[in-house]
């Protein structure tokens, strides 16, 4: 059997964290990969769910539902942490204590309505971590 899980860790892991790497963000923030490597978002989520120690075979945004690791989020309401999901896109939920909602990336924040109206509806996914 396994459970779902709100990973609140993942994002304090991001924010707090500075990770030595190779390509650099507009934030600072330096990753393993290059942004073209990261056109769909897949490279930053698998990166930082692995480096927070949930770990998963790195799979395209495309194939991301198809992932054994994640299901969809109860009634597609998320909750920080969990992944938003688009056909070509994927990212990090991460509200703020305020009314905006942002989405993670490897860019820094980005706002989830801006996300929305570019790529459509948004469904969410949630770790499934295994017992």
């Amino acid at each position: 059997m396994q459970k779902t899980i709100a990973l609140t860790a993942i994002l304090a892991f991001f924010c707090l964290s500075s990770i030595g790497f190779a390509t650099s963000n507009s934030n600072g923030k330096t990753f393993p990969f290059t942004e073209a490597e990261d056109h769909d978002g897949a490279k930053f989520v698998w990166f930082v769910y692995s480096q927070s120690k949930y770990r998963y075979d790195y799979i395209k945004a495309g194939d991301f539902p198809k992932s054994n690791r994640f299901s969809p989020s109860p009634n597609n309401k998320p909750q920080p942490g969990d992944v938003a999901w688009w056909k070509t896109f994927v990212a990090i939920y991460s509200p703020d204590k305020g009314r905006t909602e942002y989405l993670s990336t490897a860019k820094g924040k980005i706002e989830l309505n801006k996300m929305i109206l570019k790529l459509g509806p948004v469904r969410y996914f949630r770790y499934n971590k295994p017992d």
